[in-house]
């Protein structure tokens, strides 16, 4: 079964631009606009990134999250819609807008300015949990599900693709499952930042999801560390383990000799597709268009 503990990625880039100072006239409409709007009913986490409410639209009844990232933690700006905002909301925004087709990005409804705070409204999906805890639940799954999940996984990276964005946090317990339909919506963009070719010093994310070439030379490519941490939710999936336990003995991980027990029951097409995003060498890792010709493969199977 599935051993890790959850947890929030983290981020040491520095800001990138000043911060703003606080809109008065926005944040007494949108206090105005939360009260006439939205109603919350209970507290679903409280942590140093940010507070977790669950909640209602009053004008639709739909549920929904509300995500409260205090000011004073945010580092990151950008500019939306005409304003400075946290750059988790501005890349959320974004990619939901510009990959809407692929309907695999949790949809932010709103978001809000308070005093000290922001507040993200985020819809809230049916039976939903995320694959953190779904494979902490049920351990490894049957490839057939799976299939239906990776699949969503490729849109994702697809849809940041075209977004221009690098999630760098892509692990299980971002992606919210609906466990009876099995669709799939990618959430929080803390550690989100423009998506370029050129090599990166700077860390954002979780250890346990980031590729060899970082813990060697602490230089990555953002289109590498995406095909790496895409290979590590699919192998969780179909073995209910994260490939290594110590997020440093990635360096030496070697899919076919330190999970050869592991894989034992899974299918070629699978196991190719966790070779070629498992590849250590990133110039020999597969790219978004490799991997969905393997996973066409797979599916066809």
């Amino acid at each position: 079964m599935y051993k890790r503990e959850s947890g929030y990625g983290s981020a040491d880039s520095e800001p990138e631009v000043n911060p703003p100072t606080p809109n008065q006239p926005r944040i007494l409409a949108d206090s105005i606009h939360f009260q006439e709007n939205f109603e919350v009913s209970k507290l679903l986490m409280n942590s140093a990134n940010g507070i977790i409410y669950e909640g209602f639209w009053l004008k639709t009844g739909q549920p929904v999250i509300f995500k409260q990232l205090p000011r004073a933690n945010v580092t990151n700006w950008i500019l939306f819609d005409g304003q400075l905002v946290p750059a988790e909301i501005g890349y959320h925004f974004m990619a939901y807008q510009k990959s809407r087709d692929f309907g695999v990005i949790s949809r932010p409804i709103t978001w809000l300015e308070k005093r000290s705070s922001f507040v993200l409204v985020i819809e809230k999906m049916a039976n939903c949990c995320d694959l953190f805890e779904l494979s902490k639940k049920y351990g490894k799954l049957n490839e057939e599900p799976v299939k239906i999940i990776f699949n969503q996984l490729v849109k994702m990276w697809k849809s940041l693709n075209i977004s221009n964005i690098c999630h760098r946090d892509l692990k299980d317990e971002n992606i919210i499952i609906d466990t009876e339909s099995l669709e799939c919506r990618l959430i929080d963009f803390g550690c989100a930042t423009s998506l370029t070719n050129s090599p990166i010093r700077s860390f954002a994310g979780t250890p346990e999801f980031f590729p060899p070439e970082y813990f060697k030379t602490k230089i990555y490519k953002h289109e590498n560390l995406n095909s790496w941490s895409i290979g590590v939710i699919l192998f969780i999936l179909l073995t209910g383990q994260l490939p290594v336990g110590q997020a440093e003995d990635i360096v030496d991980f070697n899919l076919e000799r330190d999970a050869a027990d592991l894989l034992q029951n899974i299918s070629k097409p699978a196991k190719n597709i966790l070779k070629t995003l498992l590849e250590s060498n990133p110039t020999k890792r597969a790219d978004l268009e490799m991997t969905e010709k393997l996973l066409q493969i797979w599916i066809e199977n």
